[in-house]
């Protein structure tokens, strides 16, 4: 009926964690445009953070898609010419007409109802939920005296005598690390799948 930690403050600590996770851990996502041989600037998302790999399919009964080697990101583009700050230069010989697929990061987006799934809404892997679970909770245990959580009853009054008061402290700390822990687990994890190209900026 009163808990000590209410859902709303456990829901912003869940986003405040998923809000800090760039850039160690990122959402992938993708964005396609038809290429005009006679512009070399095209228009990105406004959630553009970096480009992960550029592609673009062929003709033919295969429909191959091929990697750009050329191309340059540009994240301080004009945004009154091209409504947007994040801007796709390239230089490759590509065919007129045909589609390039561009793999993008961008920051993970925050939940908002109860019955969010979390790889769907924010874009991070499934893995990853429990790294935004430890940092939501060393976020709330830096607040609470973990040890006297529940004064409702003679036998936690009891029990509080026998612990420290910097209880809540040193559990906080304890899931700080295991969250550091896994943070660079999954960024390991998300670079060695989703790894930048090699490319020419000219």
């Amino acid at each position: 009926m009163a808990p000590t930690i209410t859902r709303t403050a456990i829901k912003k600590a869940i986003n405040d964690t998923i809000n800090s996770l760039y850039p160690n851990l990122w959402a992938v996502s993708s964005y396609t445009f038809t290429f005009n041989a006679s512009v070399t600037t095209y228009a990105l998302p406004d959630d553009v953070e970096d480009v992960l790999y550029v592609s673009w399919q062929t003709t033919g009964s295969s429909q191959e898609w091929l990697p750009l080697r050329r191309w340059r990101l540009d994240n301080f583009a004009n945004s009154a010419t091209f409504n947007t700050n994040a801007t796709l230069n390239i230089y490759d010989n590509v065919q007129p007409g045909r589609t390039v697929q561009v793999y993008y990061t961008t920051t993970a987006n925050t939940l908002d109802s109860n019955s969010d799934d979390f790889a769907d809404v924010t874009g991070l892997p499934q893995s990853s939920q429990d790294v935004v679970t430890l940092g939501a909770s060393y976020k709330l245990l830096s607040f609470l005296d973990s040890g006297r959580i529940n004064l409702t009853s003679a036998e936690a009054d009891n029990a509080d005598t026998k612990i420290p008061s910097t209880a809540g402290v040193s559990a906080s700390r304890y899931i700080f690390a295991l969250y550091q822990q896994r943070l660079n687990e999954e960024a390991l994890k998300l670079k060695d799948k989703y790894p930048i190209r090699i490319h020419y900026l000219r």
